[in-house]
């Protein structure tokens, strides 16, 4: 477990953060894993659904109009069947869904362009 030091740190380091969420994501939850304990993001891999944890994973999304999308999720992470703690202490995980964002807000997929940056082609912002 992090220090109180340590995690006024991250903090203070955090808050300062001026820049996009693009530029800074993938490392503020590289960090926040740090502090907490927890395992990294994997490196992706070539088929999508051979990733259960990572960054940028390719997704498609079904609109409430029946139509779908190609896009990405920031950080996904694959929930886990196991009725087993993880470690002492810790609650027991159960699958809620397939695809299951592991970052909250930043993993919400946008269905519309932030105002201050454009669309990349084939990708919702």
């Amino acid at each position: 477990m992090a220090s109180p030091d340590t995690v006024e740190a991250f903090i203070v380091r955090w808050q300062s953060a001026g820049g996009s969420e693009r530029a800074n994501y993938q490392l503020f939850i590289t960090e926040l894993c740090e502090l907490l304990g927890l395992p990294k993001p994997e490196p992706a891999k070539a088929e999508a659904e051979d990733n259960a944890y990572v960054f940028e994973r390719r997704v498609t999304f079904r609109h409430g109009d029946g139509s779908s999308s190609n896009g990405y999720i920031d950080c996904y992470r694959r929930a886990t069947s196991s009725s087993k703690p993880s470690r002492p202490g810790s609650p027991k995980i159960r699958a809620r869904s397939s695809t299951t964002p592991c970052c909250a807000p930043a993993a919400r997929p946008r269905t519309t362009p932030a105002p201050c940056r454009p669309a990349r082609a084939g990708r919702p912002s």
